[in-house]
């Protein structure tokens, strides 16, 4: 429970930082939607020229954009041949020899001889 309750408050402080955050660069919700601060194309040109408004254009003019069709794919097959046998390095294991007597401890103890 106090898990949840922790997610819960850290996500709202995450959401409350990052309203701050865009409302000081200018990101927030505005009062007025952008469009209604803006004057409409028409009235901007009826205001300049003194024409009522401006004849709607009817006719659209449209153009055609070739694209050039993408390349065909291409299959490229494989075959490895087998190659020549590379030369193997010989690896000689040398062993040490044993070493015997000399006066070391030999059972394992810390006493020494007893």
């Amino acid at each position: 429970m106090i898990h949840r309750l922790a997610l819960i408050v850290g996500s709202l402080a995450a959401a409350a930082i990052l309203g701050l955050g865009f409302a000081a660069t200018g990101f927030g919700p505005r009062a007025a939607p952008v469009d209604a601060e803006q004057p409409s194309a028409g009235t901007v040109a009826s205001a300049q020229t003194g024409l009522a408004k401006p004849d709607p254009v009817t006719k659209v003019e449209t153009t055609k954009v070739y694209v050039r069709p993408a390349a065909k794919p291409k299959v490229i097959h494989v075959t490895r041949q087998a190659s020549a046998p590379t030369r193997q390095h010989t690896v000689k294991v040398v062993r040490a020899p044993k070493v015997r007597g000399g006066g070391g401890d030999d059972g394992g103890s810390e006493r020494g001889d007893d």
